[in-house]
């Protein structure tokens, strides 16, 4: 079952980072289609937890991508509404999670190599 959630995450991962550099120049587009990834995620695959450290990252990342914006810091091309792409806190949100769930993976073979005998 473990192996099954892994390998659905995976495919999560790579259909939003792919659809994240394609549509990359359509904002409005690219959020609807990384919204509905979300959801499909929420329902199907992620955990109480992955939702929470999802939203938690959305909002954080958002909120400095914010600040940085206000004090000309960077600024973005391809933006939807005042400057700000509204695509962003679906990135963060799947950026956080995907940074988790490589460490996850990395930590669980780092065990298993670690205490095996050969």
């Amino acid at each position: 079952m473990l192996k099954k959630k892994k390998l659905y995450e995976a495919i999560y991962f790579l259909l939003a980072a792919t659809t994240s550099l394609l549509l990359f120049p359509k904002p409005a587009i690219l959020a609807i289609t990384l919204i509905i990834f979300m959801i499909i995620g929420f329902i199907f695959i992620f955990s109480k937890k992955d939702i929470a450290v999802f939203c938690l990252a959305a909002i954080m990342g958002s909120f400095i991508e914010i600040l940085c914006l206000a004090l000309g810091v960077w600024q973005y091309k391809y933006t939807f509404i005042i400057d700000f792409p509204l695509w962003l806190p679906f990135a963060w949100g799947n950026a956080v999670l995907l940074i988790n769930w490589v460490f996850y993976i990395v930590l669980n073979n780092m065990k298993t190599n670690l205490f095996t005998k050969e």
